[in-house]
Order: structure tokens, then C-alpha cells, then sequence
């Protein structure tokens, strides 16, 4: 973890966690903002499995558990991928019933921090155009619509536009 939150706490993903993934992947109603595919349990644990195996040479990518810390459970999911030439994009960002009021703005926060202490230069993510509550938190952010499809926003955010966003809710970090 690269600070604390007040509301959220984000740790790597464990085999654990695939039940729980796959739950979130396959909920109708939490899924339709993300990019379809079926998940089974077999599917998930071979995920993990192989996002353990990818990342022990070189890190490739981060998976995280979102968790609600008042309620002490779960509340969703978030993947960092790492590009070549400092570039990073992110994704997989699912919340549950079970978040924080602060959840979305805790992950932006958690995502952001690792922006602007690791040595990146560019965060890019897409969102779907239907997804107009996650479309405006970005906008509010600071991120910059780039390009778009018939489906979704490609959105760009500079790594000044990250730290002042972090600036702006430091509140919600536990120093």
C-alpha cells in the first residue's frame, strides 16, 4: 500500500480471492460497464495462477482487493497494467454493496499515489460511454477524454493532473 485511507484498504489479490472475483465478474448488474466475458472459478484461480507466474521475473502488472475497512469485507477490484516506456493504463475497476462511501474516490486516490511515486509517465484507461457516473468522477478528476469508439472514452491523465487531484482529497489519507 503506498498510503492509508481512512475508509479503504488495497491489497494484492491472493487465490483466495477468485471466488470473490468471479462473483463480481458475473453480477448483471455490476458487470455491464466492463468488457463481457464469462469468468468460472477454474478460469479465475488459472488467472491468478498465471498473474503470479508473469510477475516473478518482472512486474507486469498489480491486482488488487478493494476492502471496505469498516465493514471489514470485500468491496471490489482494480488492475493496474504496466506498459512498455513508463506508461501504465487501468481497469477491472468493480465495486460492490459492500464500499465505503469514499470507495471511488479512495481507488482514484490509491491509483493516483501509484502514479506519482513510481517513475511513470502516462496513465491512459477507456470507460464506457453508458458509464456516465465513472465518465464524470474522471472529468472531475483531472483525466482528458483522448479518443472514442462507439462504446467507450479513452481518457489520459497527466501525472501533474494526478498529484493535484491527490492534493485535493489528502484528507481522506491517514499519514
Amino acid at each position: 500500500m503506498f498510503f492509508n485511507l481512512k475508509n479503504t484498504f488495497f491489497r494484492e489479490i491472493e487465490m483466495c480471492d477468485a471466488s470473490y472475483i468471479v462473483k463480481l465478474r458475473n453480477n448483471k448488474t455490476l458487470n455491464k460497464f466492463i468488457h463481457k466475458k464469462t469468468i468460472t472459478l477454474l478460469s479465475q484461480k488459472n488467472y491468478i495462477k498465471e498473474y503470479f507466474n508473469q510477475n516473478l521475473s518482472k512486474r507486469t502488472s498489480y491486482y488488487f482487493i478493494i476492502i471496505n475497512k469498516h465493514k471489514k469485507q470485500k468491496c471490489g477490484s482494480v488492475r493496474l497494467i504496466l506498459k512498455e516506456k513508463n506508461i501504465f493504463t487501468w481497469g477491472s475497476w468493480i465495486l460492490d454493496h459492500n464500499k465505503s462511501f469514499t470507495a471511488a474516490i479512495d481507488t482514484l486516490l490509491f491509483v493516483y499515489s501509484f502514479y506519482t511515486k513510481k517513475n511513470f509517465t502516462n496513465c491512459y484507461f477507456d470507460v464506457r460511454k453508458t458509464n456516465l457516473k465513472t465518465i464524470s468522477i474522471h472529468l472531475k478528476s483531472g483525466a482528458k477524454i483522448i479518443r472514442e469508439t462507439n462504446e467507450d472514452y479513452f481518457f489520459e491523465m497527466s501525472k501533474e493532473n494526478a498529484k493535484k487531484f491527490c492534493k485535493k482529497y489528502k484528507n481522506l489519507i491517514i499519514t
